[in-house]
C-alpha cells in the first residue's frame, strides 16, 4: 500500500456567532475522506483526535454546519451531534 493522505478534518472559531460566541467552542469545518477510504472508520477516527486533541486545549464544544445537498453528511453529522438549530430558506418571487 502506497503512503499519502487520505483524509482531512478542520476546526476553527469562525462561523455562526450564535453559537460560537463561547470561547470553548469550535467548528468543525471541512471533513474529506478520499473514496477508497470511506466506509472504513477513519472519519470518526479523525473526529475522535480532534475532539481529543481540543478538549486538552480546554474547548469543550464542537459544532457542525452542512447542506442538505449531500444526503451523506446528515447521517454521519447525526451520528455524532445532536441537532441544535435549523435554517431555513425562502425564494422570493416577483409577481
Amino acid at each position: 500500500m502506497e503512503e499519502g493522505l487520505i483524509g482531512i478534518i478542520t476546526a476553527n472559531k469562525e462561523g455562526n456567532s450564535f453559537i460560537n460566541s463561547q470561547t470553548d467552542c469550535y467548528n468543525v469545518g471541512d471533513v474529506y475522506v478520499i473514496p477508497e477510504y470511506r466506509g472504513s472508520m477513519v472519519a470518526q477516527s479523525m473526529l475522535n483526535y480532534l475532539s481529543n486533541s481540543l478538549a486538552r486545549e480546554g474547548v469543550q464544544r464542537l459544532w457542525v454546519e452542512h447542506g442538505t445537498a449531500n444526503p451523506n453528511a446528515r447521517g454521519f453529522w447525526n451520528k455524532y451531534f445532536i441537532p441544535y438549530t435549523y435554517t431555513m430558506i425562502r425564494d422570493i418571487e416577483m409577481f
